[in-house]
């Protein structure tokens, strides 16, 4: 029995766009595409909301002048209880906001040790 073709196409998304850890790039990009799945058979839902408070200390003083969108994302259950939250997501794209849901989505169906 083979991968379902969407379960695949996450894959491919996900070993692009996020797991570059060496060594466990594609055991990463798995586990993304199933708590995505996962995540959405359970009904979870992502929200985004405005972050005045990110911390831009990483970049430097010109950087820092210039306009920047920076979100905080909350994962949610069925019920509407936070399950994980990720804060100063700075200029994030449509790619790397479906990472962060992934992220969220496996930081709340693992249990954390």
């Amino acid at each position: 029995m083979g991968i379902p073709n969407g379960l695949r196409r996450a894959y491919r998304f996900f070993h692009e766009h996020a797991g570059y850890c060496v060594g466990r790039r594609a055991k990463g990009a798995l586990d993304l595409a199933r708590a995505e799945r996962n995540a959405a058979n359970m009904g979870y839902t992502f929200s985004e909301e405005a972050d005045f408070d990110a911390d831009l200390s990483f970049m430097d003083a010109k950087e820092r002048e210039q306009e920047h969108e920076c979100i905080g994302m909350v994962c949610r259950d069925a019920d509407g209880n936070v399950l994980a939250s990720l804060w100063g997501i700075v200029d994030a794209d449509a790619n790397y906001r479906r990472v962060v849901r992934a992220e969220l989505a496996l930081e709340a169906l693992v249990p954390s040790a």
